[in-house]
């Protein structure tokens, strides 16, 4: 007869630490979530908008989070759902003077009156700069996120509750 070796280790320990880290997990996330939808805010309040009626780039913001296969968090992008998402980076970077040609004609409205021209000799716009501030901002809120969450477990670890 074949002798067996019957092992019964207790993992209770494992078990409590591994339902801490799921806890973790979600608390983490939520974090993080919670600190885009502050950034998508400040996106929407400082992003420059024109006085012409309609939907403006500000009010096009849309985030979505990408997970590894375990469910964390790997990236959250903040992005727009604009036609033209190049004015995003017009209006962060400002223009220099350019020349803007119809295709036949260009029509825009200055003080009420209606325009139309073939060509627009334009003076080029001012770097705005509020996505760079925007992801500033959010970069130092998550290093105080982290730092607020690795002084959580510690003092976690420290009263028993991950062991």
């Amino acid at each position: 007869m074949e002798q067996a070796i019957t092992l019964k280790p207790d993992l209770s320990h494992f078990k409590k630490i591994a339902n801490n880290l799921m806890s973790f997990k979600r608390h983490t996330g939520a974090g993080l979530w919670s600190l885009t939808g502050e950034a998508m805010e400040q996106l929407k309040r400082t992003t420059p908008r024109s006085d012409k009626p309609g939907t403006h780039l500000a009010d096009m913001y849309t985030r979505m989070a990408k997970k590894d296969m375990h469910g964390w968090i790997d990236e959250i992008i903040i992005g727009t759902a604009s036609d033209h998402p190049e004015l995003l980076w017009y209006l962060e970077h400002g223009t220099s003077p350019h020349i803007i040609m119809g295709n036949p004609l260009l029509v825009f409205e200055i003080n009420g009156q209606t325009i139309f021209t073939t060509i627009v000799h334009h003076p080029g716009t001012r770097p705005y700069l509020f996505v760079s501030q925007t992801r500033a901002n959010l970069e130092r809120k998550i290093e105080l996120f982290k730092s607020e969450v690795a002084r959580r477990t510690r003092e976690a670890v420290e009263r028993g509750k991950m062991s």
